[in-house]
């Protein structure tokens, strides 16, 4: 999945949200999920929220570290 979408209206939710939901799900495991981002800041934002929702094992890097 992709998302493009100014600042402020929520794709670090949408898909933080998702990757938790399916991972609760057994649709996947978290250490079978990539999930990438432009900022180290973000990618930093995206693990300690999927942390928050219980989901472990997530790869969230920017595109040049992935």
């Amino acid at each position: 999945m992709c998302i493009l979408a100014g600042a402020g209206t929520g794709k670090t939710r949408a898909v933080t949200h998702r990757i938790a939901w399916r991972v609760r799900r057994g649709d996947m495991r978290g250490q079978h999920v990539t999930a990438v981002t432009f900022t180290a800041r973000a990618a930093g934002e995206m693990r300690d929220r999927l942390r928050g929702l219980g989901v472990t094992g997530v790869n969230a890097r920017t595109f040049h570290s992935a």
